[in-house]
């Protein structure tokens, strides 16, 4: 089947080979006009259909969130701009429409000793026969790195053996995210836990080609779902139960492995207030070592709710709904 179906066909592809020749990654607008192809081809729309309430009723039934249907808006308005631009469409028909409202986000937080409690419930999940311990072992010091260094999960994942300079105790970090790449320290009990993990990988894998510090089947990276399925299994065994709740203007977002890093923000924030110090101070500090754009974005953590807060604010909008 063609990649486009609709008579927009050529002109998508055109349109997507300027974008890349200016540097602009590829993926996901790919997918929102692939969408947006196959709705004009079921409309048997052409060029005088192509106006605002065309695009109004392709946002309307997408069955996404108001953030994914939002870029892909955003991604229909810059591809109209285009056409505007080569003087094949008068006017942009995304101009008057507007994007969608979307809930205030708040994340689950752990707070330190939920942290702890988590990291414990993974470990005693490490399998001891031969077959499954190092997997086990890998998945539990991956999830170890998400806790303690906020990283984002693409970093352990991607590792390398030679990113983690094991005399400096820091982790260098690729380009991932913004493009950026940084060299962050890892704390010293976190050294502790690698060189005895890189004892036994040695042991292990032995001389393996696997470049990954965790690797997987053969010269794969460790597999990410498996990742996932250990988090919710150690969060259920700490009895931990909260799903995502959308009220009102609200969404309370359920634990999900990011959160570790969004926890490991706020957190170090008020260990620097309980000692005194001052966290608007720490934000340029905090901002590079989890590799923001600028600290703009890290200074949304000092609004951030601890834990406790936060599960106190969730239960009083629950129970204002509960009332109404």
């Amino acid at each position: 089947m063609k990649k486009y179906e609709s008579f927009l066909a050529t002109t998508f592809e055109q349109y997507l080979h300027f974008r890349q020749s200016v540097g602009y990654s590829m993926i996901a607008l790919q997918t929102y006009l692939v969408h947006f192809d196959r709705f004009v081809h079921q409309k048997g729309a052409q060029w005088h259909d192509l106006d605002s309430a065309l695009c109004l009723e392709f946002s309307e039934q997408l069955e996404l969130s108001p953030t994914t249907i939002n870029n892909a808006m955003s991604a229909l308005k810059g591809f109209f701009s285009y056409l505007e631009r080569r003087q094949i469409m008068d006017d942009n028909p995304m101009k008057a429409i507007t994007a969608k409202s979307i809930p205030a986000y708040i994340p689950y937080l752990f707070s330190a000793e939920d942290v702890r409690r988590l990291l414990d419930a993974v470990n005693n999940k490490i399998r001891k026969d031969p077959k499954n311990y190092f997997r086990d072992y890998s998945l539990s010091m991956l999830i170890l790195l998400l806790a303690s260094c906020g990283l984002r999960i693409s970093e352990p994942v991607n590792l390398k053996l030679d990113q983690y300079h094991t005399g400096e105790g820091t982790i260098f970090i690729r380009k991932t995210k913004f493009d950026k790449e940084r060299l962050i320290p890892v704390p010293r009990f976190v050294m502790g836990e690698l060189s005895n993990y890189l004892s036994v990988r040695k042991h292990m894998v032995g001389n393996q080609d696997n470049p990954y510090l965790f690797p997987g089947k053969h010269l794969f990276r460790i597999n990410r779902g498996a990742v996932y399925a250990l988090f919710y299994q150690a969060v259920r065994d700490i009895g931990i139960k909260q799903e995502k709740v959308i009220l009102d203007h609200i969404r309370f977002g359920k634990p999900t492995p990011h959160c570790l890093r969004h926890s490991f923000a706020v957190n170090s924030l008020l260990r620097i207030k309980e000692r005194g110090g001052s966290a608007q101070d720490a934000l340029p500090v905090l901002a590079a070592y989890m590799g923001h754009k600028n600290y703009i974005s890290t200074a949304v953590y000092l609004k951030a709710l601890d834990a406790k807060q936060r599960q106190g604010l969730f239960d009083i909008t629950i129970k204002s709904f509960k009332i109404i």
